[in-house]
């Protein structure tokens, strides 16, 4: 009860005292799609809609206000706009990505994380050595970035493997306005905050658990979900349902073609594989019902049993994690204790391994400090203290030698 009225009082001070959120959109009219062999591309809405081709155009642009695709297309404003036509987006979308991965040996879906959004700019920036230029998306910066870590470990070349696939998975994680260093922006910032928390929970029960119940369906042998910041929310969701998914969300997400519930996701047949730098979530994620703590004998969330490994890093520094200014405001708004403090975390893995260990017997959940501070540099000097960056999680030595093993690399990565 406590959690439910600080978030209310949040929401109502921040109604009066800041300027609204700007929204995840799609910056291309063609939102999901294949962008080259074995790498696919989707974006949903706020209630975990798939945007439909031409979007912008059928279902008009987003000014101000709750935009969803379900409301254009209940709105006579927007004829062309119909649950026909999301239900057909959604039912092609997954048909596509069953026919792009099929047989695959493995597919690594990239989820962002809250205010980390599109930007409106038409620069163009280059994110990498090399890299082609691409518009000023911090998102695909970083998700290019992944990728190409990624294929580095896999072969030594940074060169794509053919039984390999990639997913970026784009939600409405928001992108928080106004001054940062205010009243003003710290309770926009809360603001945001807890509608993007509704937004992952939507996208990752709503979208992302059909894709991967696609994706099983269509014989891909493992999957890894790489998630960073809220992006563990999303995953979380999609392999254990939405808590913030009510029957109202469900029907609504059904009158547009998509189950209610959503199918489960098998426990043999595709192997699951989690990753979580910088998981912006608490205990109450995997704690049993509205539960809010994990305790030696409360009951937790069941995690499907074709994950094999789910990995936590755990930084206690990290700005973000801490909400700037730690202490108790990191244990409410929606916790982010579990990625900031390892007693937090190492409790619940502990709790998790409880119930269940992996095929060799060890424990299946992991939590690992690090410290991305640690021994690294940018082009601009040293990665600075309390990162949040999602590149300098990647880059650390234990997530580089964790994505090794996944990857099932052959070179050494990590000094002993």
């Amino acid at each position: 009860m406590l959690r439910l009225c600080l978030i209310l009082i949040a929401i109502v001070l921040s109604g009066c005292a800041t300027r609204p959120a700007s929204h995840n959109f799609p910056d291309t009219s063609l939102p999901n799609q294949l962008l080259t062999e074995r790498h696919y591309e989707i974006w949903v809405d706020a209630d975990g809609t798939l945007f439909p081709d031409g979007w912008d155009a059928l279902c008009g642009s987003h000014r101000s206000g709750a935009y969803t695709l379900h409301n254009r297309a209940l709105s006579p404003n927007y004829p062309e706009c119909t649950p026909e036509l999301l239900s057909q987006t959604r039912e092609q979308t997954l048909s596509e990505v069953a026919q792009a991965f099929r047989g695959l040996e493995m597919v690594t879906i990239l989820i962002h994380g809250f205010n980390h959004g599109v930007s409106a700019s038409q620069n163009r920036v280059t994110c990498a050595p090399g890299a082609e230029d691409v518009p000023a998306t911090s998102i695909r910066c970083d998700y290019g970035q992944r990728r190409r870590a990624i294929d580095s470990i896999m072969d030594g070349s940074g060169q794509s493997d053919p039984s390999h696939g990639y997913i970026d998975f784009f939600w409405n994680g928001l992108r928080a306005q106004g001054p940062t260093f205010s009243i003003r922006g710290l309770i926009g910032t809360g603001t945001a905050w807890t509608y993007a928390s509704i937004n992952g929970e939507r996208a990752g029960h709503l979208a992302l658990q059909p894709i991967l119940a696609t994706l099983q369906d269509a014989g891909v042998q493992r999957v890894h979900l790489l998630a960073h910041s809220r992006g563990a929310a999303v995953a979380l969701a999609a392999l254990a349902g939405g808590k913030y998914v009510n029957d109202d969300i469900r029907a609504r997400n059904a009158s547009l073609g998509a189950p209610s519930p959503s199918r489960p996701l098998a426990d043999t047949g595709m192997e699951i594989i989690v990753t979580s730098t910088a998981p912006a979530i608490g205990q109450w994620h995997f704690a049993g019902g509205q539960d809010a703590w994990v305790r030696a004998s409360d009951p937790v969330r069941q995690l499907p049993q074709s994950i094999s490994s789910y990995y936590s890093t755990i930084y206690s520094r990290d700005f973000a994690l801490r909400k700037m200014v730690g202490s108790i405001f990191v244990r409410r708004f929606n916790s982010t204790a579990f990625g900031q403090s390892f007693d937090t975390a190492a409790r619940v893995a502990a709790r998790m391994n409880a119930d269940r260990v992996n095929a060799t017997g060890d424990p299946y959940f992991i939590v690992m400090p690090v410290d991305p501070a640690r021994g690294q540099s940018t082009s601009s000097g040293p990665v600075r203290r309390g990162t949040h960056d999602a590149t300098d999680y990647l880059n650390t030595c234990e997530v580089t030698a964790r994505l090794a093993q996944i990857y099932r690399a052959s070179h050494q990565v990590c000094p002993n």
